[in-house]
């Protein structure tokens, strides 16, 4: 049963965490603060989330630490402070919270409450990665495959990519496919690498769409397919990926697979001038004088 449109379950449930709470219990507190986070079974309110997390947090609960950063990092509930932020993800990460680690890092990366600093945001995403958190993985293997804050070192950005892109992590899929496409510390295969852009388009990332609409336009690493790229290339373009406006417009100019259309072609060309890839513009412009 629901009442309007939240599970009673949920209702009662909040019920319940909110008469432990009011009697101290920190994880009850922790879970009134994460129910009002996400709306659940009561109006959302960042304000309410943050008092109770705060609640919560004052008598050492790791994951009210750690949603009480979230709220003061991305000022939400509470006027945004990376002073505090750090604190109470320095808090967390002290109880082994991997997320703390992770957004420890992002905050080294950025400068944002501490002075940036490339080698300790190494340091916080290791430890986020040795706990096996995808996206400490990520960002490790991008750091290492940007050479910021440790030496370059493509095997071991690839190492990263790929117990990340292992646990689901869309842009480390992607990310390992480049590495692939580029035999950048991997042996070059096409096969691999459309097969990484695959599983990261899948999951909705553009760059990975717009890669693997390249691979089957040009037949590298899967059959050549111009289906199977005008697809691709039209969910990246959806996203508002320029390239793939472009290479969409260019394949109906061209007729390259697709049956020619000067029509088609100056939409998708106007498309990636509203999307700030202009290499299209001239011919859009050209397309338009002529009347199409």
């Amino acid at each position: 049963m629901s009442m309007g449109g939240v599970p009673t379950d949920y209702i009662q449930a909040f019920k319940w965490y909110l008469q432990a709470a009011e009697q101290g219990d920190p994880e009850a507190q922790y879970k009134v603060g994460l129910f009002y986070d996400l709306g659940i079974g009561i109006s959302q309110s960042f304000s309410k989330a943050a008092e109770w997390y705060l609640a919560s947090a004052h008598q050492g609960y790791k994951e009210a630490q750690y949603g009480l950063a979230v709220l003061y990092d991305e000022g939400q509930g509470v006027s945004q402070d990376f002073d505090k932020a750090c604190k109470w993800y320095l808090k967390a990460a002290g109880q082994r919270a991997d997320g703390a680690y992770v957004n420890l890092g992002v905050l080294y990366y950025h400068g944002n409450g501490v002075e940036l600093d490339y080698s300790k945001a190494v340091m916080w995403f290791l430890m986020a990665a040795q706990e096996g958190n995808p996206v400490g993985q990520l960002n490790l293997a991008m750091m290492y495959e940007s050479e910021l804050g440790v030496k370059q070192d493509y095997e071991m950005a690839a190492s990263w990519y790929r117990r990340a892109a292992m646990q689901e992590e869309a842009q480390a899929q992607n990310n390992l496919g480049i590495l692939y496409d580029g035999g950048y510390g991997v042996e070059l295969d096409a096969t691999e690498a459309a097969m990484w852009y695959q599983k990261a388009a899948e999951q909705g990332i553009a760059d990975a769409q717009y890669n693997l609409a390249i691979s089957y336009q040009d037949g590298e690493g899967v059959p050549q397919d111009f289906k199977q790229a005008l697809k691709w290339y039209v969910k990246a373009a959806e996203q508002g990926y320029g390239k793939a406006s472009f290479n969409l417009g260019t394949m109906y100019y061209n007729r390259d697979g697709v049956k020619q259309s000067y029509t088609e072609a100056k939409k998708w060309f106007q498309y990636s001038c509203q999307d700030d890839y202009f290499e299209g513009c001239d011919i859009y412009l050209d397309l338009e004088e002529l009347g199409y």
